[in-house]
Parts: structure tokens; C-alpha cells; sequence
């Protein structure tokens, strides 16, 4: 009886083993996705940077007269 219980405590220590390591593959794949979009989205920010500083350049020279 006691090799039953045994087992079955070995059973259930994999069960939360392999549960704990899915949790851990899922959240590293999630911060994978979330770190591509914020570097995207820091693409999109640095061009919209130096869009503005063009323009604001062309600008002074327009103001200048030149």
C-alpha cells in the first residue's frame, strides 16, 4: 500500500513539475512577443524623432531666410 502512495506521490511531484515549466515556456514566449512590439514600436517613435527634428531644421531655414 505504502508503494501505491509512493508512486503516486512521484506522479503528482512530475505533474507540478511539468506544469511549473509550461508556465514558465508560456511567459517567456509571451515577453518574447511583447519585447518584439516594443522594439517596433521604438522604431516607429526614433522615426517619427527624426522626421520632426528634419522639419523643425527645414523650418529654422525657412524662418532665416535662407
Amino acid at each position: 500500500m505504502s508503494l501505491v502512495l509512493l508512486k503516486e506521490q512521484e506522479l503528482e511531484t512530475k505533474k507540478k513539475k511539468k506544469l511549473s515549466e509550461a508556465k514558465l515556456e508560456m511567459e517567456v514566449r509571451q515577453c518574447k512577443k511583447e519585447t518584439e512590439a516594443l522594439r517596433r514600436h521604438i522604431a516607429v517613435l526614433q522615426a517619427e524623432v527624426y522626421g520632426a527634428r528634419l522639419a523643425a531644421k527645414y523650418l529654422d531655414k525657412e524662418l532665416a531666410g535662407r
